[in-house]
């Protein structure tokens, strides 16, 4: 049995493109301090290996800051860390992995070629492979079968599972591979565990999310591998969020109501719809843009229409509406909005538009 944390897709050092220099700066600084904290995290759980499937750094050369940081945060490990090197963090010349003086125990896969590590003490035997540049395109699992013994045997894979390109794998691959478990990295929307044949594997998804595309459980795998199969679960370590939010505000004019609570942690991409004037977009900006890491805000609201139109038609949508109106006109003002919006509704559905 081994107990194993598969993580990867970090991308420190990341340009954070649409942020201001300096909000870029303090979001590289938090991915940073993530790492950190993940390598805590596995000293806490007493962790026989930490898994990194690939692209741990986003690009080549690293700022200072992320050296030490990278190198103060192994030295801290307890346990073995396993690095396979992926298309944005290959094995170069100018490789972090070549150039600084990683701890012992650290094992990076250098070698287009799988090869392995072993762990005798814990009967574990970790498989992977390196990018030495940021295209690699041959099936690495192809005629791959791990040793029939009694050691654990754990894949580590920066892998494509679902397309052509950058080392890609299939399900068939992996079962034939007959390992107890495939960490995958590459992909960053993560998968549950799955299975193919006696073999479990998942993508780890990204540590942590970095923009909209990214909008997922972000987080790590923990759990125990064995001869009989894998039992991982997933844990977030950010509080960073993308959030795609919609308000009709031809029905809710209170749009703070359908957001989440100030704070730099959360990104937020703000989608106004509905039937009603023109919003002022500025004013709306000014008043939320502060309060939030990122804020956009996208009007795609219509100008309002006369919602009585037709009432004297001899349609289906004539008779709905007199019907309507007959009730507007006895109801209580509590019941006369609720009665206003079913008529929306009902014209909507009438002309077969977007409710």
């Amino acid at each position: 049995m081994a107990k194993i944390i598969h993580s990867g897709d970090i991308h420190l050092d990341s340009a954070f493109v649409n942020l201001t220099p300096e909000n870029a700066r303090l979001r590289r600084r938090h991915l940073r301090d993530v790492f950190s904290r993940l390598i805590d995290t596995a000293n806490d759980e007493q962790v026989d290996a930490l898994i990194l499937a690939g692209d741990v750094f986003d690009a080549y050369p690293i700022f200072p800051e992320t050296e030490a940081a990278f190198l103060n945060a192994l030295k801290r490990a307890e346990m073995p860390v396993f690095i396979t090197p992926g298309n944005h963090d290959p094995y170069t010349a100018d490789s972090p992995y070549r150039t600084l003086e990683l701890p012992e125990n650290v094992y990076v896969f250098k070698s287009e070629k799988l090869s392995f590590f072993e762990l005798d003490e814990k009967k574990l035997r970790i498989f992977g492979f390196g990018y030495n540049k940021e295209s690699f395109d041959e099936h690495i699992l192809d005629g791959f079968t791990v040793p029939d013994d009694d050691f654990v045997n754990i894949l580590i894979l920066h892998s494509n599972l679902y397309t052509d390109g950058y080392s890609p794998v299939t399900a068939d691959e992996i079962k034939e591979s007959c390992a107890d478990y495939v960490a995958l990295g590459h992909v960053h929307k993560p998968t549950e565990v799955l299975k193919a044949g006696k073999t479990h594997y998942a993508y780890c998804g990204c540590l942590v999310a970095r923009d909209f595309g990214e909008m997922y459980d972000t987080g790590y795998l923990i759990g125990e591998v064995t001869k009989n199969g894998a039992n991982l679960i997933r844990r977030s370590i950010s509080d960073i969020k993308y959030r795609e939010i919609t308000v009709d505000i031809g029905i809710e004019s209170d749009i703070s109501k359908q957001l989440p609570s100030p704070s730099d942690s959360e990104h937020i991409r703000l989608t106004l719809v509905g039937e009603c004037e023109k919003p002022d977009v500025d004013a709306i900006f000014n008043e939320f843009s502060k309060k939030y890491g990122e804020f956009y805000v996208e009007d795609k609201t219509t100008a309002p229409r006369d919602l009585w139109l037709g009432i004297e038609e001899d349609t289906l949508r004539g008779v709905f509406l007199r019907k309507m109106k007959a009730q507007l006109e006895c109801a209580t003002d509590e019941e006369k909005e609720k009665i206003l919006l079913a008529t929306k509704f009902g014209i909507n559905a009438i002309e077969n538009r977007d409710i």
